[in-house]
């Protein structure tokens, strides 16, 4: 048995090196763009070696390009058979892919080198043992399937033993194999056909089993192919449904890779911007922060400054405070004691200290003895004079001193006073001033709270975010309006495309549908002809012709020219003889032959004439073929001029769609988006509104207790003015 048991890739199809074994049941299975199609296209040209049929689409990279794109790209078969496996190298020569046969296994050694790189054919042939292993270069890939499939006719015998069958007709196989390949329908009655009329005439038997490997799942295949249009219940084609929603998906995986890509680029580009600037931005946020640090430090001295005054009038206020507290007790100390008495007979102790002594002197003038009544008298008279303008000038002096005493004590009570009273206005007035200064400060403060919160009423919240939502609606409401507008006239174009496609197909298969017509009238009637004239020549024995051509030499001219030649001449059962009586006569009537240009057919005028027609067969045939290639060559000169418009449009389409899909998208991310932002302005309004409203009441509150506290200061001050003023008075 021989059958297909390795495939290797060497620098081929962007894979440097793979190698499959496909010796059983092989299942691909992988994500799309893995290589499964890759590996189906390399063995399918295996068994077809045509290009044109591996299902590769139009603008696509062609075969040896994809395949084969370097010198030293190769894709090697290992075929497995009885007497011991051999290998099919394929590779590029010349720009078009060639063939070598070689003797043995695969071994990695004959291709890759030491450094794990692939070797040139040079360097591979140096590798085999002698010449005899490989065989020479294949170009013409119906040599190569000749070989392949034992069309022994015109084959070296050398290529015989690398056959995988024998059969002359073959060409059905591979069409067959090709078809499977690229899931086209089959019919089991197609098969069949195929396999009979690719046996040769030697009825060579065909060995299933070497088609197991190709077909042995083809009935599970068909099913497959069959679920393509298989409905369910509501008429609708479950698979169809599937393989558009992987293909939508497909799509927009393309598109998201490219948008990707794009915005890698962006993203890169800005990254490399950022960080050219980023040096300058550090070097502005270091600046920024030092002047950060800068002015707190200035507040914070600023605080310890305030804090530092505060403290010290603070503590001024408490002295003067103990100060009044300490006066106002000594005041009531004074008074319980009866000050103003005590103060009077201070007063009066120069007056008495006189009397004392005026005392004293008079006691001295009563001792002393016997003195003279007059003198004692008039000494007593001066005495009371002198005593008396001593008294008058005493008390003219108290008098004098005291009144100098009381003004100089009220002048200088009054200074006093008058000092304490401005000492306590000016200690109340910086008090008063910085009570005043913190009730302006609680209405300014009440005021800008009045002001927040009529701007929190008023501000638009998140109105760059609702701004940007309703701008990004507004730009995906435009491209889905615009992206409409063109897949309708995309679609449009397509159709149309699609309409002329159609009618240039039809034009020109109705002309080719009425020359094949014609030229199958022509075949038919040359067969007909031929058939006709092979019916004359088989039923020639024991007619007419015979016996004349044996009995009558030159009957041509005589009797020839007037008879019937196919129901008379080569009519079997005429029983002819001579008749030796007026040999000229013809039923007793003798005419001139001379006249008859009727020439009579031989054997041979019949086969010329079939080769004629045979020849006019052959022609039709050729011109057919020449029809048909010129249909193909059309269709493909069409399909060249549509389907990449058709193509283009398609992709323009599913662009469009896919734009139009993302664009809904993120409409509807942008609506909720907007519903989110929308719903947080109202919270963040609401509960701005509370607490500016929340603020204002403690604002309130805390005027209302700055304005009792200077309302109690000032009270307080009055009335120690005014103690201070009854106690003097």
């Amino acid at each position: 048995m021989r059958y297909l048991n390795k495939i290797i890739f060497i620098n081929s199809a962007s894979i440097s090196y793979a190698d499959i074994s496909i010796d059983g049941n092989v299942h691909f299975i992988g994500t799309q763009g893995v290589g499964k199609s890759t590996i189906l296209r390399a063995i399918l040209f295996f068994y077809n070696a045509d290009k044109l049929k591996l299902g590769i689409e139009k603008g696509k990279r062609s075969f040896d390009e994809y395949y084969f794109p370097y010198g030293n790209s190769y894709i090697i078969y290992e075929v497995a058979r009885e007497s011991g496996p051999f290998c099919v190298l394929a590779f590029k020569s010349q720009g078009r892919v060639a063939f070598r046969f070689i003797e043995g296994s695969y071994n990695k050694q004959n291709y890759i080198n030491t450094e794990n790189k692939a070797m040139t054919w040079e360097q591979v042939r140096a590798t085999f043992s002698g010449t005899n292993i490989y065989t020479r270069k294949i170009e013409r890939y119906e040599e190569y399937r000749d070989i392949l499939y034992g069309n022994n006719k015109g084959v070296d015998a050398q290529f015989r033993k690398y056959a995988l069958i024998e059969s002359r007709q073959y060409q059905n196989l591979p069409r067959t194999i090709q078809n499977v390949f690229l899931n086209s329908k089959l019919e089991a009655e197609f098969i069949k056909q195929t396999i009979i009329m690719s046996l040769n005439e030697e009825d060579v038997k065909i060995d299933l089993d070497q088609y197991e490997l190709h077909l042995k799942d083809f009935e599970v295949q068909l099913d497959d192919i069959s679920k393509w249009s298989n409905k369910n219940r509501s008429g609708e084609v479950v698979v169809r449904v599937i393989a558009d929603a992987i293909a939508k998906s497909y799509t927009e995986i393309c598109f998201l890779e490219k948008e990707k890509s794009i915005v890698a680029t962006q993203l890169i580009t800005n990254h490399a911007a950022f960080e050219k600037v980023l040096p300058e931005i550090i070097k502005q946020l270091e600046i920024e922060r030092a002047k950060l640090s800068g002015a707190n430090k200035k507040v914070a001295e600023t605080d310890q400054k305030f804090e530092e005054k505060k403290e010290k009038i603070v503590k001024e206020i408490t002295l003067l405070s103990g100060k009044l507290v300490e006066a106002k007790q000594k005041s009531e100390d004074y008074n319980s004691m009866n000050i103003h008495q005590i103060i009077d007979q201070v007063n009066k102790r120069s007056e008495w200290e006189n009397r004392k002594e005026n005392l004293q002197k008079e006691q001295g003038l009563l001792t002393v003895r016997f003195t003279e009544i007059t003198a004692k008298y008039d000494a007593l008279t001066d005495q009371k004079k002198n005593h008396l303008n001593n008294f008058t000038n005493l008390k003219t002096t108290e008098k004098n001193n005291s009144r100098e005493v009381f003004y100089k004590t009220r002048e200088a009570t009054e200074l006093q006073y008058t000092k304490l009273i401005t000492e306590i206005e000016k200690e109340s007035a910086e008090l008063k001033a910085n009570a005043q200064e913190i009730i302006s400060a609680k209405i300014s403060n009440l005021h800008g709270l009045e002001i927040r919160k009529r701007e929190v009423e008023l501000e638009r919240w998140f109105e760059k975010e609702i701004d940007r939502c309703k701008n990004s609606i507004s730009e995906a409401n435009r491209v889905i309006h615009a992206t409409v507008i063109e897949i309708t006239g995309a679609k449009n174009q397509i159709e149309s495309l699609q309409k002329q496609w159609d009618l240039d197909l039809a034009k020109f298969d109705a002309d080719y549908n009425h020359s094949c017509a014609r030229l199958d009238e022509a075949i038919l009637s040359a067969k007909k002809s031929i058939e006709q004239i092979n019916t004359v020549i088989a039923n020639r024995k024991n007619s007419l012709f015979d016996w004349l051509n044996e009995n009558k030499p030159g009957w041509e001219k005589t009797i020839g020219k007037v008879i019937n030649q196919e129901q008379v001449l080569f009519h079997p059962g005429l029983s002819p003889r001579n008749t030796r009586n007026e040999p000229t006569n013809l039923y007793g009537v003798e005419i001139d032959l001379e006249e008859i240009t009727t020439t009579v057919k031989t054997i041979g005028d019949y086969e010329k004439e079939i080769r004629k027609h045979e020849d006019q067969i052959k022609k039709s045939e050729t011109t057919l073929r020449s029809l048909a290639e010129n249909k193909v060559k059309e269709q493909d000169k069409n399909k060249k001029k549509y389907q990449p418009q058709i193509k283009s449009l398609k992709e323009l389409v599913a662009l469009k769609e896919y734009e139009s899909q993302k664009a809904i998208s993120v409409k509807e991310q942008t609506d909720i988006q907007l519903d989110d932002y929308k719903r947080k302005a109202s919270e963040e309004r609401d509960a701005a509104i509370a607490s500016v409203k929340q603020e204002i009441e403690v604002a309130r509150e805390e005027k209302q207790v700055a304005d009792e506290q200077l309302r109690v200061l000032t009270t307080q001050l009055k009335n120690q003015i005014d103690g201070k003023k009854e106690r003097e008075g």
